[in-house]
């Protein structure tokens, strides 16, 4: 169902996770089997979380500013409001939110699209 909404919207399908987890701890022939049905797999997957809200921007500007010139690379954040109901599962609602705060930002969205000679596919709502 996934793949078919995602082929709706002109959106490739990626699995990131198991693609990196595949890589990293060679956990089977995953690779191979999501090649054969089209399923793209980056080169990089950038997760992780800044330790301080202070530290959002930074983190990821650095983050960003490394990838290497010709691989793919997803990146995968956390976005939410800094709401209580978001407060009621996770105690990193204040990381969540300024990494939502970060990435809806113009001035983060022009950077990334004037950031060397990458190409970024940004998602059609920004």
């Amino acid at each position: 169902m996934a793949s078919v909404l995602l082929a709706a919207v002109s959106v490739p399908l990626s699995n990131a996770i198991t693609c990196t987890l595949d890589k990293e701890f060679n956990v089977g022939n995953m690779l191979d089997q999501f090649e054969e049905i089209g399923v793209i797999c980056p080169d990089d997957l950038l997760r992780g979380s800044a330790p301080r809200v202070s530290e959002v921007g930074s983190f990821w500007k650095n983050r960003m500013s490394n990838l290497k010139p010709g691989s793919v690379t997803e990146i995968y954040i956390h976005c939410a409001d800094d709401s209580p109901e978001v407060k009621t599962f996770t105690n990193s609602q204040g990381i969540w939110s300024a990494e939502a705060e970060l990435f809806s930002d113009p001035k983060t969205v022009n950077w990334i699209k004037d950031a060397g000679d990458y190409h970024y596919q940004l998602p059609a709502f920004m």
